[in-house]
């Protein structure tokens, strides 16, 4: 290690990363960061104390470096293009010419959000043929650090291609003015920390007109709210990246929050309250709306998030939309009462356990059957009411566990003629014994198993009552 800091033998860096430097001594740049050279990898410590510093590492950056089309450390950064086409012939005056010519570059890594974003079923299948070409795209770290960044130089398959505030542009000038809806907003935003004027009011709005003024008043969250709701800009485009985010692969199931540590501390501020293993404070009601489809990819057996946060699952993830009217929250959140257990130093990083405390109106169900993946959403079966309703399984393995027995549904919200509800389920004795003692002897302690949309009345909830919980 001392004479590494002396001096980093050139033979034994990588061809990726030889070209880096090179590039960077040709832009007469004299620093150089390299994440697995910068960090010392197999320090625990060194690591997640670095991982929180990724926003500003990257969001100072004069430029950065991406070897888009690299498989690899020993990929390279400089692969070899496709060659030119030679065309001759004879002009109408019989003059001799040749031009020049090239197949025409692909670029829907580029541009496949701009068509396919808020079709689930599309973006599922797109952005696995995009990592063929592009395999960095499918990285998470990678994601992070290409949205930090405020110039981005991509050295993709055919061509060059460069990113920044204001938008893109290639070497044929395709993407000239092109703006990615899955990045370009998140770095305008990041860059410039503008706020939500759009969204804002006077602190000395009447309460009535707070995001929760439809419903009972809350205990916990709702007090002293003094913004519109609508979903401000902040929180729209956080669930508009992580849903772009969570496509993306980690090495290890444990980074799915690390590797979006850096951005997350960027993000924050006071309108976003603390940060709750990727969801925030403020905005917890609509941030707990979300969907997974597909399949989980995680197969480890390790605590990575509560089963209330989207960061708990290795699938694509998306939230149910929000009608033209605010929505009526049936539900009371008790932040106070609501926490969530770094595993270390980094709050935006791992977590150890976490717990949410709510009181809604519930109803008991029966888990009946599991539908299997009908393309993109696992879905399951509850008896309610005398009535077979389906429900979008969050993960089929925990699903299965409560087949034929007692669930809960949780009426959640309605608006436009519509109901949410989450499907609760008992906490497993595995999650209780991450509880602190005073809230593992709660008479109620659930886990969410899915979600579901239904028509308005078209579910009486015979025999619902009132009744608080904490969900893990």
């Amino acid at each position: 290690m001392d004479q590494w800091r002396r001096n980093l033998p050139w033979t034994q860096l990588s061809k990726t990363f030889q070209e880096a430097i090179a590039i960077t001594r040709n832009l007469g740049i004299q620093y150089i960061w390299i994440d697995s050279l910068c960090i010392l990898q197999d320090d625990a410590s060194d690591w997640e104390i670095e991982s929180e510093k990724m926003g500003t590492t990257y969001s100072n950056a004069l430029l950065v470096i991406s070897a888009t089309a690299s498989k690899n450390g020993d990929g390279g950064i400089f692969l070899e293009r496709p060659a030119y086409t030679t065309i001759t012939g004879t002009g109408l005056n019989h003059a001799s010419f040749q031009v020049f010519a090239r197949l025409l570059c692909d670029h829907d890594a580029f541009t496949h959000s701009h068509e396919h974003y808020y079709d689930p079923n599309t973006r599922y299948s797109e952005i696995e043929r995009i990592v063929l070409t592009s395999p960095l795209f499918g990285r998470a770290w990678c994601f992070q650090e290409r949205v930090l960044g405020t110039k981005v130089i991509h050295f993709a398959k055919d061509e060059i291609v460069f990113e920044c505030l204001a938008g893109s542009n290639c070497e044929c000038g395709f993407l000239a003015g092109f703006e990615d809806p899955a990045t370009n907003p998140a770095r305008r935003f990041l860059a410039c920390d503008f706020c939500d004027s759009e969204d804002s009011t006077s602190d000395n709005q009447d309460q009535s007109s707070s995001p929760y003024a439809n419903r009972r008043p809350s205990t916990g969250l709702a007090l002293g709210t003094k913004k519109r709701y609508i979903v401000p800009f902040r929180f729209r485009e956080w669930y508009d990246f992580v849903s772009e985010y969570a496509q993306k692969s980690t090495t290890r199931s444990s980074d799915r929050l690390p590797a979006l540590a850096g951005l997350a501390e960027q993000w924050s501020a006071s309108e976003t309250g603390p940060y709750l293993a990727g969801l925030w404070r403020n905005d917890l009601f609509r941030g707990l709306l979300w969907v997974a489809y597909g399949p989980d990819r995680n197969t480890s057996q390790d605590y990575i998030a509560p089963t209330w946060s989207w960061a708990n699952m290795q699938s694509t993830i998306f939230w149910l939309s929000i009608g033209k009217k605010r929505p009526i929250y049936f539900i009371d959140i008790d932040v106070h009462k609501t926490a969530v257990v770094p595993k270390g130093l980094n709050r935006f990083g791992e977590v150890a356990g976490g717990w949410l405390f709510l009181t809604g109106i519930v109803a008991e169900a029966t888990l009946t059957r599991l539908h299997g993946n009908d393309g993109s959403v696992h879905s399951a079966c509850v008896e309610i009411d005398g009535k077979i309703q389906d429900f979008k399984a969050d993960n089929m393995r925990r699903c299965a566990r409560f087949i034929g027995q007692k669930v809960l549904w949780l009426k959640y919200c309605q608006d436009d003629g519509f109901e949410r509800a989450l499907i609760l389920a008992g906490a497993s004795d595995e999650q209780l014994e991450r509880l602190p003692s005073d809230i593992r002897t709660y008479h109620t302690i659930c886990q969410r198993i899915g979600i579901v949309r239904y028509v308005y009345k078209e579910i009486e909830l015979t025999g619902a009552k009132l009744l608080s919980m904490y969900v893990l």
